[in-house]
């Protein structure tokens, strides 16, 4: 069986929403994972409130990244700060 990810990047908190109608859009497209991409969004001075809206309201299972540039990504900052980010966040609500 084949399991389609749609790949969703979130540069700012004030793409949440929008990023929200792209994900139902792809669930409803048949998309059976949303990837967040937060590279950008974690540069923020305060990510975790939105990263968290990203996680709790997926309209799927999803999974966060946050790429450093040197790995393709976007994020330009140190490396403790993408990890503990991504820690802090709960892990997808919807069974898989």
């Amino acid at each position: 069986m084949s399991l389609v990810a749609a790949s969703i990047a979130v540069h700012a908190a004030d793409e949440v929403s929008a990023a929200h109608e792209r994900a139902r859009g792809a669930a409803a497209g048949g998309a059976s994972l949303i990837e967040r991409r937060i590279d950008g969004l974690a540069e923020e001075a305060e990510p975790i409130p939105a990263s968290l809206r990203l996680v709790r309201e997926s309209p799927k299972p999803c999974i966060v990244t946050c790429r450093p540039v040197e790995e393709g990504g976007e994020y330009r900052g140190n490396d403790q700060s993408r990890i503990s980010l991504v820690e802090a966040l709960p892990a997808s609500p919807h069974p898989p």
